[in-house]
C-alpha cells in the first residue's frame, strides 16, 4: 500500500507520551453536555442502508443520550430542530428506527413524554435475526462462500455484489479493512467498534451556523453522511494530526532549494490526493460511477465535505514517505480545521526557509510551482510534506486534549527555532551582499 524535533532539543518529539492523557475509549460514560457522544460503527453501517432522514434522525437521538450513551428523551421535535426534517417525516423516521431495531421504547416512555433507548449492536443483530431469518444461499452465493472457505476474497464486481448481499443477510461480515469473512458467534456485544462524535455536528456552533448533520441531510447524499461519520473512527489527532495518512493523504512534490549549516531547505508543491479502500472507504468500493472515466465516487463525497468546510488537508512535515514515518511538525496554511498555532508554525518555517535561500533559487522554485518552503535537519534527508486529512469539528475527548497539550508545548519551541534560523539567514545574506559589494 502506498502511502524529532529541532536540532537544539535533544530527544524532543512532536507527540507526548500516550500515558499523559488516555484515549477517549478509556472514558466509557460521557454525559450530555460533555461535548461528545458515542455510537457503534456496526450499527451505523446498518442505519445508513436506509434513507437520509433515518440516518440523520439516528444521529440526533444519539446526540441526546446521557450517561452510558443509551437513553434519550429527544424525539420528533429534536429531529425537526437539529436535522431540519418536517414533523411528519421526523416522526416517520423515528418509527422506522424502532421498526428496524435500531431504537426501542424505554421503560418510562409515554406518548406525551417520549423516552427511547439506542440498541446495542448485539440487540440489533438479534432483532434482525428474529424478524428476518436469512434465506438459504443461492447458486452464486454458494460459489462466493466456497471461495472464501478456500481463502480467496471476491475480486470481481459480480462476486462482491453477492458478498454484500450475504453480509446484509448475516451470512458474512466485513472487517474495518474491507475483508469479507464468516461471522463469529458472539454471546454478548463485544463493544469494540465505538465512534466518538462531537455534539456540535448535531447542535451546530455558538455562531448560529447550521449543523453538519443538517447540511448533509439537506444535500441528500446518504453516502456522504456515512463517510463523514466513519471518518471520525479513523481520526487520531494525538498521533497522526488527523485521519490516518495510510488511509488518505495529500501528496507533495519536493525540491532542494538551498542548504545552510545543519539544514537543507526543501520546497514543496501540492500533488495528487489519494485514498485506499480500507477503513471508512471500504464500503464505498462498490459504489457505481456515473461514467467509467469518473474518479472514485468516494471523492465526490470527500469534495462535498471539503466544500462544506467539514474536512481539510493540513500539511505536516513527516520523517519520510513510508507507513512507519512519524510527523515532525505541522505546517499550517490556514485551512478551517487548523489551530491558529499551527498556522504560526507554518508561517515561521516559511520565513526561515526564505531567509536561508538565495532569492534566485526561490524565484526559480516558484516558477516551477513550489509554493511552500521549510528547513529540515540534514539528518532527516527523506523528510516529506504530507497533507493529513482532518475533520473540522472535534470531539472534546481526552485524546483531543492530548493533541492540544502537545501542540501548545511544541509550538513555542518550533517558533523560536525558526525565528533563530531566519535571523541567521538574514545575517548570512547580509554578509554575502557585503562580500559582493
Amino acid at each position: 500500500m502506498a502511502f524529532s524535533g529541532p536540532g537544539n532539543l535533544k530527544g524532543f518529539t512532536y507527540e507526548l507520551p500516550s500515558a499523559t492523557l488516555p484515549d477517549a475509549t478509556e472514558t466509557s460514560d460521557p454525559k450530555t453536555g460533555a461535548g461528545f457522544f458515542q455510537i457503534d460503527g456496526r450499527v451505523w453501517a446498518a442505519v445508513t442502508a436506509g434513507d437520509i432522514n433515518l440516518a440523520a434522525s439516528y444521529l440526533v437521538l444519539a446526540c441526546g443520550t446521557g450517561h452510558g450513551n443509551r437513553s434519550t428523551s429527544w424525539s420528533t421535535k429534536a429531529v425537526m430542530n437539529h436535522a431540519g426534517v418536517g414533523w411528519i417525516r421526523a416522526k416517520a423516521a423515528i418509527d422506522d428506527l424502532i421498526a428496524r431495531g435500531f431504537v426501542r421504547y424505554a421503560e418510562k416512555h409515554t406518548p406525551d413524554k417520549p423516552r427511547y433507548e439506542l440498541a446495542t449492536y448485539r440487540e440489533f443483530a438479534n432483532h434482525v435475526a428474529v424478524k428476518n431469518p436469512p434465506a438459504p444461499p443461492d447458486y452464486y452465493d454458494e460459489k462466493v462462500l466456497e471461495k472464501l472457505q478456500a481463502g480467496k476474497q471476491p475480486t470481481h464486481k459480480f462476486d462482491r455484489k453477492h458478498a454484500e448481499r450475504l453480509c446484509q443477510r448475516g451470512l458474512l461480515c466485513r472487517d474495518a479493512q474491507g475483508v469479507y469473512k464468516f461471522p463469529e458467534p458472539q454471546e454478548e456485544d463485544s463493544g469494540d467498534d465505538p465512534v466518538w462524535l462531537p455534539n456540535s455536528i448535531v447542535l451546530g456552533t455558538a455562531a448560529g451556523e447550521d449543523s453538519p448533520v443538517r447540511k448533509l441531510r439537506s444535500a441528500g447524499c446518504i453516502w456522504t453522511l456515512r463517510l463523514f461519520v466513519d471518518l471520525y473512527s479513523a481520526q487520531n489527532l494525538r498521533d497522526d494530526g488527523g485521519i490516518d495518512p495510510r488511509l488518505i493523504r495529500q501528496k507533495f512534490d519536493r525540491q532542494n532549494i538551498g542548504e545552510q549549516g545543519a539544514y537543507i531547505v526543501w520546497g514543496f508543491k501540492p500533488g495528487d490526493r489519494t485514498h485506499w479502500w480500507e477503513g471508512p472507504f471500504a464500503a464505498h468500493r462498490s459504489r457505481p460511477k456515473v461514467k467509467p472515466e469518473d474518479s472514485s465516487p468516494a471523492w465526490e463525497s470527500l469534495n462535498l465535505l471539503k466544500t462544506m468546510g467539514l474536512v481539510s488537508f493540513v500539511p505536516h512535515i513527516f520523517e519520510n514517505d513510508t507507513n512507519a514515518a512519524e510527523p515532525i511538525h505541522v505546517y499550517g496554511l490556514g485551512s478551517t480545521a487548523e489551530d491558529p498555532l499551527e498556522q504560526e508554525i507554518g508561517a515561521a518555517a516559511d520565513r526561515a526557509a526564505r531567509a536561508m535561500c538565495l532569492p534566485s533559487r526561490l524565484e526559480t522554485a516558484a516558477d516551477d510551482g513550489f509554493e511552500h518552503f521549510c528547513p529540515v535537519l540534514r539528518t532527516k534527508p527523506s523528510a516529506q510534506m504530507v497533507g493529513v486529512a482532518r475533520l473540522t469539528y472535534r470531539p472534546d475527548t481526552k485524546r483531543t486534549a492530548a493533541w492540544q497539550a502537545q501542540l501548545h508545548q511544541a509550538a513555542p519551541v518550533w517558533l523560536e527555532t525558526f525565528e533563530k534560523l531566519a535571523d541567521k539567514g538574514k545575517i548570512a545574506d547580509f554578509l554575502r551582499k557585503e562580500n559582493y559589494a
